[in-house]
């Protein structure tokens, strides 16, 4: 019997695993470790040290201030499923036993080490982007987004993608006061107004 296990007569259960017997049981697996991460003491200091201390208050896309609106800390343009997702495969592939809460302490690591991607937003530009409405260019992105790209984790071509797409200098075009997206059949769209 091992150290994460216990064992009664015939039956045994694991702390920890190193598989899923499918996608959907991972995917749920993912959404509890990011339910987890979210409900943390840590993530709630993490997200008022990035309030308080280093003054992300204000939507950085219309500049209104989170005294007179909602202001969200939205993950971009890896989402915080993405990062659960990345870690969990990860430990996937390099044939690791994992629970949850190596999930979870992963995920904040990586929050403290500001190796993930965040954006201040207001409320309704967060549904607006999580809606279709909304493309957030690269330079409203704080934090070291593309770590989790480049440091030896397994990353789904989705993902890269994404990043990709983000990165493409016609997807980011600044006009007076506006960023303006180029749509695929060669119209544009206006991304977001600036003050």
């Amino acid at each position: 019997m091992e150290q994460n296990q216990i064992q009664y007569g015939q039956y045994c259960l694991d702390l920890e695993r190193e598989f899923f017997e499918d996608d959907k049981e991972k995917t749920k697996f993912v959404k509890k470790c990011v339910q987890l991460c979210r409900y943390t003491p840590e993530y709630r200091e993490w997200v008022d040290y990035l309030r308080d201390s280093l003054g992300y208050k204000t939507c950085d896309i219309s500049g209104e201030n989170g005294d007179e609106v909602t202001v969200e800390i939205h993950h971009h343009p890896i989402t915080i499923f993405d990062i659960g997702m990345i870690i969990v495969d990860t430990y996937l592939k390099k044939r690791r036993k994992f629970s949850s809460l190596n999930i979870v302490n992963d995920m904040l690591m990586l929050h403290y080490n500001d190796k993930v991607g965040f954006i201040p937003i207001c409320t309704t530009f967060h549904e607006k982007y999580h809606n279709g409405f909304l493309i957030i260019p690269p330079k409203f992105i704080h934090g070291q987004w593309d770590y989790i790209l480049t440091n030896g984790y397994e990353v789904s071509q989705d993902v890269l993608d994404r990043a990709a797409r983000l990165m493409d200098p016609v997807n980011n075009q600044f006009i007076g006061k506006s960023w303006k997206n180029v749509n695929p059949d060669g119209t544009s769209t206006i991304i977001a107004n600036c003050a």
